[in-house]
């Protein structure tokens, strides 16, 4: 379990702010920690962003959406699953190898 802190309270607020205008990029998603004049974040900042997506995934479930390619179609893999992959491609030195092709939708509460 995903400990929640002040910082993913802060970092929400601005997450939910984009995709209430667009998709969000889970480039976006990493910036919101190492910054956007970094190139290739910390391990420290990396993971924390897969932290808070899991956050994200455990506090809206279903209504959180995670899309791919050009198409835009939905992932069908579930998104810790995707997290499980993003962490996997990290430690195995694939970072510049990672789909940035990955957005994120939060649907309307039914």
């Amino acid at each position: 379990m995903v400990e929640v802190n002040n910082e993913f309270i802060q970092q929400e607020n601005k997450f939910l702010a984009w995709v209430e205008i667009d998709y969000v990029p889970f480039n976006d998603v990493v910036r919101i920690f190492s910054g956007y004049s970094k190139l290739i974040p910390t391990e420290e900042e990396y993971l924390q962003a897969l932290d808070f997506l899991s956050y994200l995934s455990n506090k809206y479930g279903a209504r959180l959406k995670c899309l791919e390619g050009p198409d835009m179609q939905e992932m069908k893999k579930p998104i810790p699953e995707l997290i499980n992959w993003l962490k996997e491609m990290w430690y195995a030195n694939k970072y510049k190898e990672i789909n940035y092709g990955v957005w994120f939708d939060l649907l309307e509460e039914e």
